[in-house]
């Protein structure tokens, strides 16, 4: 018995900063729980839409990322302090 390749296509991030992907061939949702840094841990979302719940995992020989998430700005976190402090001086 021969294992399918899944073909992922990134179609944007979840509420929890994963990135997620829809499988080529259906409409089956997967996500990395490794939040898009170092080699993604793929997993089967519950529910076929991007809120799902991560369940179980498929060994990277079983897919493929074919589009994959875009790079984030490591300075992401910064620019949200930023705009929060900015926010915080106009108000007072």
């Amino acid at each position: 018995m021969t294992d399918k390749i899944r073909r992922l296509h990134y179609v944007g991030t979840d509420g929890w900063d994963r990135p997620c992907y829809n499988e080529e061939d259906s409409s089956r949702m997967w996500c990395d729980i490794n939040l898009g840094k170092g080699t993604p841990y793929i997993h089967r979302l519950t529910v076929d839409e991007m809120g799902g719940e991560p369940d179980y995992s498929i060994p990277d020989s079983c897919y493929e990322i074919v589009t994959p998430a875009p790079v984030e700005n490591p300075h992401k976190f910064t620019y949200r302090m930023l705009v929060a402090c900015k926010a915080t001086v106009i108000i007072f």
